[in-house]
């Protein structure tokens, strides 16, 4: 997932800084290669589409021709949730030389590490945070463990045009702060209701502050749930692809959002962010950055948890 990727950036940061001159490629989904373009820490992000490949042979042929021209020397197999066969069986047809890997949550996966890997480690320790697992790693391989922070590397154009696309939504900088508000999430269990994410917009306009409302291409009915509890229909983004919506939040002062993929977006550009966590242990997946931080509901519930709160 986008979340999951952007969690594995001070992985990919520490890996580098232990090899600066080594080729170091990343194999991505299609649903998660977006926070790895451009960024100055890999050599390249292969993308990996599945069902692409099924359905075409020549490619397949070709993405398999790529994986063993790189001649790779070490494979390195993360997981975060669960056991991935397929990221096992992706380092098995790389040729690369050695490999290293780790089972899943609970030790799922520990016999095919065990007999498919040159080096197999122990299985992740329970509630360690995810960046943290992830760099767990690297670190026999000598790499530093000490920075969890995420990062994204956007271009200019990329700022520029999410940048315009929040002020053409509430303007420019005046007194006020400009604050972006995201209600949505993949996970119906993760999401503040909407209409307590209008109740807290309300508040801040009547401070003084702005704020807009953006969701996912699925979401457009949050927006009606927003505006009921703002009691006024409030301003939009516009749609934005991933890392345009990346160069919105880093435009905006203040960052209001779900456990959810944008949450990771936000926390990467380094906007101050402020997360509603459920059911999710944010312990293990709220983002290490500085200026973020979250409300847990209790129980796991977040429609127990009021505006006041």
């Amino acid at each position: 997932q986008l979340g999951d990727m952007i969690l594995a950036t001070p992985f990919f940061r520490a890996v580098r800084a232990r090899a600066p001159h080594a080729r170091l490629d990343v194999v991505t989904a299609p649903m998660n290669h977006a926070p790895l373009l451009h960024s100055e820490r890999i050599t390249e992000a292969i993308p990996y589409d599945k069902k692409h490949l099924l359905r075409n042979p020549a490619a397949a042929r070709r993405f398999l021709e790529r994986l063993r021209d790189a001649h790779y020397d070490l494979a390195l197999v993360s997981s975060t949730v669960a056991f991935s066969y397929t990221s096992v069986w992706l380092a098995a047809i790389s040729g690369a030389r050695r490999r290293a890997a780790r089972p899943g949550p609970g030790g799922a996966g520990a016999s095919t590490v065990r007999d498919a890997f040159h080096w197999a480690l122990p299985v992740p320790i329970p509630e360690r945070h995810q960046s943290a697992v992830n760099l767990d790693l690297a670190t026999p391989f000598g790499a530093s463990d000490d920075d969890w922070t995420p990062e994204i590397f956007l271009t200019s154009e990329e700022r520029k045009r999410g940048a315009d696309a929040l002020e053409r939504a509430i303007g420019n900088r005046t007194d006020g702060l400009r604050i972006l508000l995201h209600p949505g999430a993949g996970k119906r269990p993760n999401r503040w209701p909407a209409e307590r994410f209008g109740e807290l917009a309300a508040a801040l306009r009547a401070e003084g502050h702005r704020v807009a409302v953006a969701t996912g291409p699925s979401e457009i009915e949050l927006f009606e749930g927003v505006d009921r509890g703002a009691e006024v229909d409030l301003p939009r983004l516009e749609p934005l692809p991933v890392r345009a919506l990346a160069g919105a939040f880093a435009a905006a002062d203040v960052a209001l959002v779900n456990d959810t993929g944008v949450l990771h977006l936000a926390s990467a550009v380094g906007t101050p962010t402020l997360a509603w966590f459920g059911p999710t242990d944010p312990r293990q997946w709220c983002p290490a950055a500085p200026r973020t931080g979250y409300f847990l509901a209790p129980g796991g519930e977040l429609a127990a948890l009021a505006v006041a709160d």
